[in-house]
């Protein structure tokens, strides 16, 4: 379904805009929806049905009143004088049922034009680009409550801040985003910035010169309104898919700062990264289940670097290698058994593991200890 122009915008439009609106449909389209040379007008339907109504009754009428015509004549009473009165009466009833429906046509009116409302719809044009969040505590996307439908927080998002600077252009009525990945609000996004393509619902006009991209940006950096854009471009539809792709095949590095108790070993952090690629179940995390939808999600993630930190009892940090869309804090406190396994899962088998070794490396050390005493 198509976004509803309002009645506000349509009136408002301008010759100019309607002329490149007609002149972007293709010339096939132009024709089917206005044939020319055009048809010849049908009847009103209902005169056609009074037509068709009165038409049959017409020859019965004509009949009965050329009988009684001639009834009313003095005949000779021979019954040739009477088939003959009969038979002439027959032959005038197509001519007074042609006259009939010819009278009805013409009191009905010559022909009816239909009511044609015409709306003319662009189609989705689609945007490119890179975005930075420079401010913390604003989402990617507003956020609603899925049960409910109320807005949840009144923080401005990434993506409204965008359609403030960038729907104007083009006197659209929505927009659409898809981003590679996103970041969590309460944190920035820097660097080169977050790629993006926005999909412009209903524009009535088409792409502007490259140079105003580059003003708008320019004037959105200066505005200070926490969000900058980088890029932009028109891209095609090769541009969204492969976006959507990545989320599949990207891959991420991910730092993180983690407690636990008892403290882990020097043998367990190694044990981390020795178990190497993890398949963990993430359940839909608590912190986001108001705006997404609860469902078991498989993702990937491998430990590449765990120390601890000195002077810190219980505090080490691990380096992290991800699938796109993985959750790392889930991954780290286990969200309540939803993340399967956690981190703390791995470290506590690897803490059975090093108790079923313990006995082992005394009775070897106390081996040890009395070969060489005997030896002594």
């Amino acid at each position: 379904t198509r976004p509803k122009v309002p009645e506000s915008r349509l009136r408002s439009m301008t010759a100019e805009q309607a002329a490149h609106a007609v002149a972007a449909l293709p010339r096939q389209v132009v024709l089917r929806l206005f044939p020319w040379p055009p048809p010849p007008c049908p009847l009103a339907p209902a005169a056609a049905a009074q037509t068709q109504q009165q038409a049959p009754q017409a020859p019965a009428a004509a009949a009965a009143a050329a009988a009684s015509e001639h009834a009313s004549e003095p005949t000779s009473g021979s019954p040739a004088a009477a088939q003959a009165a009969a038979s002439g009466a027959a032959a005038a009833a197509p001519t007074t049922a042609d006259s009939a429906a010819a009278d009805v046509a013409s009191a009905s009116g010559a022909a009816w034009w239909p009511s044609v409302h015409v709306r003319a719809v662009r189609q989705p044009i689609l945007l490119a680009g890179r975005y930075c969040k420079l401010r913390r505590h604003m989402p990617q996307s507003p956020w609603f409550d899925m049960s409910t439908g109320a807005r949840i927080g009144g923080s401005v998002s990434v993506q409204e801040v965008l359609q403030e600077w960038l729907l104007p252009l083009y006197g659209c009525a929505g927009a659409k985003m898809v981003t590679g990945g996103r970041e969590d609000a309460d944190v920035r996004m820097l660097g080169a910035g977050r790629p993006f393509v926005l999909e412009l619902q209903a524009p009535l006009r088409g792409h502007p010169p490259s140079d105003t991209f580059r003003r708008l940006e320019q004037r959105m950096l200066e505005s200070k309104c926490g969000v900058s854009a980088q890029g932009l471009s028109p891209c095609g539809r090769s541009a969204l898919d492969a976006i959507k792709a990545a989320e599949e095949v990207k891959e991420k590095t991910y730092r993180a700062l983690c407690w636990a108790a008892p403290a882990p070993s020097p043998q367990q952090l190694a044990g981390l990264l020795a178990a190497g690629r993890v398949e963990a179940q993430q359940d839909t995390p608590v912190r986001v289940l108001h705006r997404r939808a609860a469902k078991v999600r498989p993702k990937w993630l491998r430990v590449e670097a765990a120390e601890a930190v000195a002077g810190k009892p219980g505090y080490f940090v691990i380096t992290l290698r991800t699938q796109a869309g993985a959750y790392v804090k889930e991954f780290c406190h286990g969200d309540f058994g939803r993340c399967r396994p956690s981190l703390g899962d791995l470290l506590a088998q690897l803490a059975r593991e090093e108790q079923q070794q313990q006995p082992q490396v005394q009775q070897q050390q106390t081996a040890g200890g009395a070969a060489e005493a005997e030896a002594g």
